[in-house]
C-alpha cells in the first residue's frame, strides 16, 4: 500500500520464493469512520483504475458492518462496491447476508444454510485499466 502523486496504490505482489503465493494491500476504516443510514441517506464510491492482467486478478472494494465481529465471519453482512475477476471487464456489485437476519450473529450461522446475496454486474468501459472510472 503507498500513496504516489496524491493517489492511493493497492498492489499484488507474488512471493519471490514460492511463486504460488500472492500478496495485497488492503486498507481499513475500522475504528476511525463508518458509515450509518441513521445518519440519512449517503452514497459510497470508489474511484479507480484497475489492474489488467487476467487470470487470478480479482480487485475487490468491499465493506463490512462495524458490528464488533463482522471482520471474522460474514454473518452481519458483506456489500461488494465492485469486484472484478480475472480481468474480464465485468463489475460486479454483491450484497451478501445470513438470513433470517438479525437472529444470527457472532459467527453463529451454517453458511452453506443460510448465506444469501443479491448481485448486479455491468460491462466497464472499454479503458477501465488504462483510465480512472467511478463505482457505487
Amino acid at each position: 500500500v503507498r500513496v504516489e502523486g496524491g493517489m492511493l496504490s493497492l498492489r499484488s505482489e507474488r512471493d519471490a520464493t514460492n511463486r504460488s503465493k500472492f500478496y495485497t494491500g488492503a486498507v481499513t476504516t475500522k475504528g476511525l469512520r463508518a458509515w450509518s443510514t441513521d445518519d440519512g441517506p449517503f452514497r459510497l464510491c470508489v474511484r479507480a483504475r484497475l489492474p489488467a492482467g487476467g487470470r487470478g486478478v480479482w480487485p475487490a472494494h468491499w465493506m463490512l458492518p462495524d458490528n464488533g465481529y463482522s471482520d471474522k465471519c460474514l454473518d452481519g453482512g458483506e456489500m461488494d462496491v465492485l469486484e472484478m475477476v480475472n480481468s474480464d471487464g465485468t463489475a460486479w456489485s454483491t450484497y451478501h447476508w445470513m438470513a433470517p437476519m438479525p437472529r444470527f450473529h457472532q459467527c453463529t450461522a451454517d453458511f452453506d444454510q443460510f448465506h444469501r446475496s443479491v448481485a448486479h454486474h455491468t460491462s466497464m468501459p472499454e479503458d477501465w485499466s488504462s483510465a480512472f472510472h467511478e463505482y457505487a
